[in-house]
């Protein structure tokens, strides 16, 4: 291998670069000027969680709730820190997405039975 070259197949690093590129711009949206730092969305999402000891988050009712609390910390992040997303998903579309997870969560809530129809 020459000095500045890359071992392995071209179209990986491609992929990789590209992830790389998508994590930051992400990560910006998630936790940017947040004081928990680049993995804060993961702890203020396990905190919400923690609240909720008896909740069976493997579930698939849990994992919706799940998904709705990173939409839930991804919107109010955004809203809080008065800026517009790097990902090009605004609060409007975080909210969107916040309310997709709440219909699921009614329809896998009722097909366990415990639903009120």
């Amino acid at each position: 291998m020459t000095e500045g070259t890359k071992g392995g197949h071209p179209r990986f690093h491609e992929i990789v670069e590209a992830m790389s590129d998508l994590h930051d711009r992400k990560n910006t949206d998630y936790a940017s000027g947040m004081a928990e730092g680049p993995l804060g969305n993961f702890e203020r999402v396990s905190k919400l969680m923690q609240m909720y000891p008896k909740m069976d988050w493997a579930s698939p009712f849990g994992v919706a709730m799940c998904f709705m609390f990173k939409q839930l910390d991804a919107g109010l992040t955004l809203k809080s820190q008065n800026k517009g997303s790097l990902t090009g998903e605004p609060v409007s579309a975080r909210l969107t997405d916040i309310a997709v997870y709440t219909v699921l969560g009614i329809i896998l809530d009722e097909e366990a039975g415990r639903g009120n129809k």
